[in-house]
């Protein structure tokens, strides 16, 4: 293997942590090198299910609720200054 992919769309930092030490320790023992590529996608809010399949427009001041429970109907967010407003 020459490269080791990091996908930091999944999982969360510990556990990519864990990863490159656990590479780091292997590479040393073995006395290989391998460059490591770290794949960011950038800002993005996952929903769950899409009310009635439709998205929404949302009006700039326009309160919006983001909530990790998947098991709530949501709405597909279609707005490009939401990565800026969101803090």
């Amino acid at each position: 293997m020459n490269v080791a992919r990091f996908n930091f769309s999944h999982q969360d930092r510990k556990y990519h942590e864990q990863l490159l030490g656990t590479l780091r320790e292997v590479l040393s023992e073995t006395k290989r090198v391998c460059a490591t590529l770290c794949e960011t996608h950038g800002p993005e809010i996952r929903t769950g299910a899409v009310r009635d399949g439709k998205d929404i427009a949302l009006e700039k001041g326009q309160k919006l609720i983001l909530s990790p429970d998947y098991n709530t109907v949501c709405v597909d967010v279609r707005c490009g200054w939401l990565v800026v407003g969101v803090r």
